[in-house]
């Protein structure tokens, strides 16, 4: 098992508080963070902090890891060529269910659903009792916004499928963003880790995105309907 280590130029000691101005906190938890300091690695020009999850890799030889810059440029990020980061190695628990696709690596990654069949949300909400004590679910922000961009791809697809006529609102470069948001809430993931994973193949993309507003769910409902059809038929025709 390995993963992803990173390293903050100039720190000095561990620095929780450094994470989130870096643009680190989606990757590294303060809680479970092991920090140690080293000399310079990648194109740094002076020491630092590693930080990551994987106490193993950042007690290591850091010399040894292929080191990357971040696209912020606030950062960079190291892992060992002979142990390329998977699925598994990178997971959050608990994970948000959906379906398992195929990605660049070659490894399935669980995509999360955001718009279950029949169903407009399946994303975790707040749950309150109102003054009544009725049940009131109330949307947590962080999910309310992604599921705003998924309804969006929804429209899409309902466009592409023939199913609705419009405008599409997503292009590309939106649907990548809204993938790689969608990978972040089930992997410790951003632009750059996709990136070096090489994930986001042009043949896969269709079928990661579809998992987020539940396609598999809607052809497997064709199937059966169009199963059942067949069977009525058969039935009428004797």
């Amino acid at each position: 098992m390995s993963g992803f280590v990173y390293f903050i130029e100039g720190v000095t000691g561990p620095a929780p508080e450094k994470l989130m101005p870096v643009g680190l906190d989606y990757a590294v938890e303060p809680k479970t963070a092991t920090w140690r300091g080293c000399g310079a690695v990648g194109t740094a020009k002076r020491g630092g902090q590693l930080v990551g999850v994987d106490s193993a890799l950042i007690m290591g030889k850091p010399q040894q890891l292929t080191w990357q810059q971040s696209i912020n440029k606030k950062y960079w990020i190291g892992w060992d060529p002979a142990a390329i980061p998977n699925a598994v190695d990178i997971a959050r628990r608990p994970q948000i269910a959906g379906h398992q696709v195929r990605m660049g690596d070659g490894g399935k990654w669980l995509i999360p659903v955001a718009r279950a069949f029949g169903q407009a949300t399946v994303l975790p909400c707040t749950l309150i009792l109102g003054a009544g004590g009725e049940l009131v679910t109330e949307p947590i922000a962080r999910y309310a916004e992604f599921g705003k961009r998924a309804e969006e791809l929804w429209h899409d697809a309902q466009i592409e499928l023939g199913w609705a006529t419009g405008d599409l609102k997503l292009n590309m470069t939106a649907r990548m963003r809204l993938l790689i948001d969608a990978m972040a809430f089930n992997y410790r993931v951003g632009i750059d880790e996709v990136n070096i994973l090489k994930l986001l193949a042009s043949d896969k993309i269709s079928e990661a995105l579809g998992a987020i507003v539940d396609m598999p769910a809607i052809v497997q409902r064709a199937k059966e309907s169009l199963a059942a059809d067949s069977k009525k038929k058969e039935a009428t025709d004797i």
